[in-house]
């Protein structure tokens, strides 16, 4: 079990959450990269699928992880000629979306006790409403969603996004708990400027005062105050 350190979590009043990979798995997401785009490909130009899915991640990596257009589904449909595939190929994510199970649950809890609950994250927003259209009973706890790549134009969850997030909300950095599964850009970015950030780690792997291994352990963190 986390300790709150020398934190004190009286002043909180918002909650900010990663997205894939602490609110949703990351799957849906990687069976658009690495086979819808491919499947599509090879059946526009008609090559093998074998072929179109060398191709599609030989172009994937000719583009920096740095440039904002690598994270963006337009972008991608765009240079390969798919874009009027668009709509298709997002709802065809559909039946392998899901949430991890005590989502629903902690964001109820963190509601009844008047705390706000943000999207922070670096997955684009096509995703993110790909999950909203399947649980849309989750969308009302959500006051605001932020994507860096598709809000902002910032490839990452920079200190820059963070501050424009806190200043959007009209908060100080230590009235944010932000939680997500990236060391860097979940934990080590937000905690520099005064978020009270803890790293979540599903696999319950790494041991840490500021590790979590379930959303659960949130609540034990925000609400006993």
């Amino acid at each position: 079990m986390c300790t709150f350190l020398t934190w004190s979590m009286s002043e909180v009043s918002v909650v900010s959450l990663d997205f894939a990979g602490t609110i949703a798995p990351k799957d849906f997401i990687d069976y658009f990269w690495l086979t819808l785009i491919p499947k599509f490909y090879s059946l526009k130009y008609g090559v093998g699928i074998e072929e179109a899915y060398r191709y599609v991640i030989s172009e994937y990596e000719s583009v920096s992880t740095d440039d904002v257009n690598w994270y963006l589904p337009n972008y991608w449909l765009e240079r390969f000629g798919l874009i009027e595939y668009r709509d298709v190929m997002l709802s065809m994510l559909n039946d392998y979306v899901t949430v991890y199970s005590e989502v629903p649950t902690v964001l109820t809890k963190l509601r009844e006790n008047g705390i706000e609950i943000v999207i922070v994250s670096n997955t684009a927003i096509e995703f993110i409403d790909v999950f909203f259209n399947k649980y849309g009973e989750l969308r009302k706890f959500f006051s605001k969603v932020y994507s860096c790549v598709s809000h902002f134009g910032i490839p990452r969850k920079s200190k820059e996004f963070y501050l424009r997030v806190i200043e959007d909300l009209g908060v100080k950095p230590s009235n944010v708990v932000h939680v997500g599964d990236d060391v860097v850009y979940d934990f080590e970015v937000p905690r520099s400027l005064g978020i009270k950030a803890y790293l979540l780690d599903r696999s319950g792997k790494r041991k840490s005062p500021l590790t979590i291994s379930s959303l659960t352990e949130l609540l034990d963190l925000v609400l006993k105050k």
